[in-house]
């Protein structure tokens, strides 16, 4: 009953701040419409220095001969400016039209300037290896054996077409050696592209089973586990927003005898300590976001397909569909709003420890949960979120030496969360699953600070229906 109270008034809360939003949409009037446009004469790009114009102009909807509605030329060239920025290929990105064109009756010249980002990182690696910095700090007692340090190699914008490579060379809790490469665009048209993944990765320590919703690992001096995988990806874009992926996978993963002994369910067949399999993939995916790294306005969705085990060749034979779905809101002025769910339909008949993944792995997170792991076959998620601004400012720093480092972004955001989610587990009882089959909430609040390359730092406080309250902290970003 005390939970139905709880949902109940979290949920006539969001009705009262996001009716208004609604509201206000539905009231807009039909006169509001103007029917007057320009014509695009010209489409300037200034700063881009190593982009080339044409990984540009692909992203553009407005381009010379098109017409902008008088009336919405502002959001229509936000909405453009946006989708360059989301490129993750500058540091700014300005739009503007040229103030003397707009006067002009036979058409608009559009103008963009950009600061490139610094494409070259030979980034030194130091990382924790648990699945979050609140296990680690915890449950592990901030171990610094468990730990990985290295280097990475990251080249973005190859040939100034956007290209991505990337090599990895990692040592610590986990040896990894790593070679991704992307090529965005493979065809005239650039509506095809194309990823390439190859991945070795060795343990000493391994989680082999679960215990009361928390990772259990074997320490031992030998190696305990080694995977390797590998990935081709064909990806095909329709106009701006909407992507379809393909994708088929290798997995190859070896454990000691030992590991098997321990659980003899780590994989589906007790008597082999090798497990390898071919995977194949479907993603669609829409993406309208307004900022891809931290959104404020506008909505993504997607559904994967994947077929774990294709023949009688593969040691796994499983299927799984998820989807997932977000949207964000700005309500008025410096408030904020965003709803986003994801869920999972996971079906075999023999599912081995391997592949137990369900909530707290990854992005699939319920806050106030950090510590715990739920393993399943289905899963279901729901976020909400209520947001406050108090401010976004850029900086200039003049004593950096390099131009791309010189611009110093810093926004602070408030928040108020309820979190929901739910895991299915009909097939490992053995591990003491008691998250599992039960319904789950949290609820809390915290701050989130957006700053210098796309890095966000959260900090909360969360209480669920576990009767737990604790402080979480979180680090995310992009080179």
């Amino acid at each position: 009953m005390k939970r139905k109270i709880i949902t109940g008034i979290w949920g006539l809360l969001c009705l009262m701040v996001l009716c208004p939003a609604f509201s206000r949409q539905m009231a807009e009037p039909a006169a509001a419409r103007d029917s007057a446009f320009w014509i695009v004469r010209r489409v300037v790009f200034e700063g881009n220095k190593k982009t080339k114009d044409e990984i540009l102009r692909r992203e553009l909807a407005l381009l010379p001969g098109d017409t902008l509605p008088v009336a919405h030329w502002q959001e229509l060239l936000t909405r453009e400016r946006n989708k360059l920025f989301n490129t993750d290929l500058f540091v700014t990105v300005e739009a503007w039209i040229e103030p003397d064109s707009a006067a002009s009756a036979q058409g608009v010249d559009i103008h963009y300037r950009f600061k490139e980002r610094w494409y070259i990182f030979p980034v030194f690696i130091f990382e924790l290896a648990d699945r979050n910095f609140n296990e680690w700090l915890y449950d592990r007692k901030a171990d610094f054996s468990r730990t990985n340090y290295g280097m990475r190699y990251v080249q973005k914008n190859l040939r100034g077409r956007n290209e991505r490579l990337e090599l990895l060379f990692q040592q610590g809790f986990t040896r990894k050696y790593e070679f991704y490469y992307v090529f965005p665009y493979i065809d005239r048209h650039k509506r095809y592209g194309m990823e390439l993944r190859t991945q070795f990765m060795q343990n000493r320590d391994i989680p082999y089973t679960s215990q009361e919703n928390k990772l259990v690992y074997w320490r031992s001096t030998s190696t305990n586990r080694e995977r390797w995988n590998s990935e081709v990806r064909l990806r095909r874009r329709e106009g701006f927003y909407l992507f379809h992926y393909l994708t088929v996978r290798y997995k190859r993963e070896w454990v000691a005898d030992s590991v098997l002994l321990l659980n003899p369910d780590y994989f589906t067949d007790s008597t082999k300590n090798l497990q390898q399999y071919w995977e194949l993939q479907y993603d669609l995916v829409k993406d309208r976001r307004d900022i891809a790294v931290y959104p404020l306005q506008g909505e993504r969705w997607g559904v994967r397909l994947t077929k774990h085990g294709i023949g009688n060749f593969s040691d796994v034979d499983a299927f799984s569909v998820k989807g997932i779905y977000e949207r964000y809101w700005q309500l008025k002025d410096n408030w904020f709003a965003d709803l986003s769910g994801s869920v999972r339909f996971f079906w075999t008949k023999d599912q081995p420890y391997s592949l137990a993944r369900g909530l707290g792995y990854g992005e699939e997170l319920p806050r106030g949960f950090q510590r715990y792991v739920m393993d399943g076959q289905h899963f279901f998620l729901l976020k909400s979120t209520l947001k406050y601004r108090f401010f976004d400012w850029k900086t200039y720093l003049r004593f950096m030496p390099l131009e791309e480092f010189r611009t110093f972004p810093l926004a602070l955001y408030g928040r108020l969360f309820f979190d929901q989610s739910y895991v299915s587990d009909k097939l490992l009882f053995y591990i003491d699953n008691r998250l599992a089959n039960r319904w789950l909430y949290a609820y809390g609040a915290g701050f989130d600070f957006v700053t210098f390359y796309n890095v966000v730092l959260q900090a909360e406080i969360a209480r669920n229906n576990l009767g737990e309250t604790g402080f979480f902290f979180n680090i995310r970003g992009t080179f």
